[in-house]
């Protein structure tokens, strides 16, 4: 097999979930014997979401540059006033220098690098996942300095995203989006959803669609089994994450019910793991000093699992704009045999628990989440989780290989 280029902003250490995907996908691209050289920028090894930086693999080679941006000070961690100070002062920077998101000076340093990785190895083909966009904006020009090269977009978010907290507006998203698209011999997409999106916004034949998923070796350790649940328990959910893109409005929808069902005498615990719930907090103070309601901040990736799989559900919630999405979290969630409750309108995240019969899917409605909480007091249900093993990213790298292959013109293995 040919080596492949990954052009990946967010990689380990970064300690959030934009590095997910593709240290993942990664990981199990060169089990199936691809060499992938992956390029991204340096990121403290600090912080408790952290993920390992473990590589798996000496087919694995990464390749860190300077970003041209202080990308580390956007992504601080922690509320106390110098940190959020710092963040505001990285963003008022961005916004300042024109760009939309922290890759946006990455190109001087990206594209140089990425040609001396092309002619030194024999590359064929990069692989841009974004966000941020600027990466695939930058991976596009790249391709079209470099002849022969071909190149896969790997959009995780919607580009129009950039319009939330930036000076992108409507028509700067379509241009880098057509930019990006018009360049590329692939894009794939993570949900059917997004890709109906971008055929309305950028028409073309191009479209792939290849899910998030889960890590069948890491999640081993924590498999759920429902012979674990103590009869006396009470009903419990866990979040994991923040409470961005209007979610925290979802939460508060939610912890309502879980308040009126409480109140009727009904045992409910909410455990939420994450930063940014000084809302949820104030708010809900009664919930918490009645310890219904249990807040943990940003902990290891096997902590949290480890907390999720200690519940009945574990909790999504989805905005109202964000019915194309399908979190990580699902994934790992249903990965463990944990069934997943999604808040949120119908879209992708409703349709995968129903095909894959592993969790319920209830509107933003308070009268319809208390009862169906009324109902689970008195019997859990029970879910089959047909198939979900076609949901680990061991399948999904096979059938990102095979779109390697079909590109370069290598035999499907």
């Amino acid at each position: 097999m040919s080596p492949v280029l990954v052009i990946a902003f967010k990689f380990p250490p970064f300690a959030g979930v934009g590095g997910f995907r593709w240290t993942k996908m990664v990981k199990y691209l060169a089990r199936l014997g691809r060499e992938v050289h992956v390029v991204t920028v340096d990121w403290d090894a600090s912080g408790p979401g952290i993920l390992p930086e473990k590589y798996y693999s000496p087919l694995v080679h990464v390749h860190r540059i300077a970003s041209g941006f202080p990308h580390k000070q956007l992504h601080y961690r922690g509320n106390d006033p110098s940190c959020i100070a710092l963040r505001e002062e990285a963003r008022t920077q961005m916004m300042d220098s024109g760009f939309f998101d922290e890759a946006g000076a990455w190109g001087e340093t990206l594209i140089p690098a990425c040609r001396e990785l092309i002619a030194r190895h024999g590359i064929r083909l990069a692989i841009a996942t974004g966000h941020p966009f600027h990466a695939n904006e930058w991976a596009a020009a790249l391709k079209a300095q470099t002849p022969g090269l071909k190149l896969i977009q790997d959009f995780r978010d919607l580009i129009s995203s950039l319009m939330v907290n930036t000076a992108a507006t409507q028509d700067d998203c379509l241009a880098m989006q057509r930019r990006c698209v018009e360049q590329a011999d692939a894009v794939v997409a993570i949900s059917a959803g997004m890709v109906r999106i971008l055929q309305q916004e950028t028409p073309s034949d191009i479209y792939h669609v290849i899910r998030n998923g889960f890590d069948p070796e890491r999640l081993e350790a924590f498999r759920k089994s429902p012979e674990d649940r103590r009869p006396t328990a009470p009903l419990s959910f866990c979040y994991l994450g923040s409470l961005g893109f209007g979610r925290h409005l979802v939460m508060d929808s939610f912890l309502q019910a879980v308040a009126r069902v409480a109140a009727r005498g009904r045992r409910i615990l909410v455990t939420m793991c994450g930063d940014n719930h000084g809302y949820i907090a104030k708010k809900f103070r009664n919930l918490v000093d009645a310890r219904i309601l249990r807040l943990h901040p940003s902990m290891p990736w096997d902590r949290a699992m480890r907390l999720a799989m200690e519940s009945d559900f574990g909790l999504n919630l989805l905005s109202p704009p964000m019915g194309h999405y399908l979190p990580t979290k699902i994934y790992d969630y249903v990965g463990g045999r944990l069934p997943c409750l999604s808040i949120g309108p119908e879209g992708d995240t409703s349709e995968l628990l129903r095909e894959r019969d592993c969790g319920v899917a209830l509107p933003q409605d308070q009268t319809v989440i208390a009862r169906a909480m009324d109902t689970w007091c008195d019997t859990l249900p029970r879910f089959s989780f047909k198939d979900v093993d076609q949901l680990g990213v061991d399948r999904l790298a096979a059938e990102y290989n095979t779109l390697i292959n079909r590109i370069v013109g290598e035999p499907h293995g």
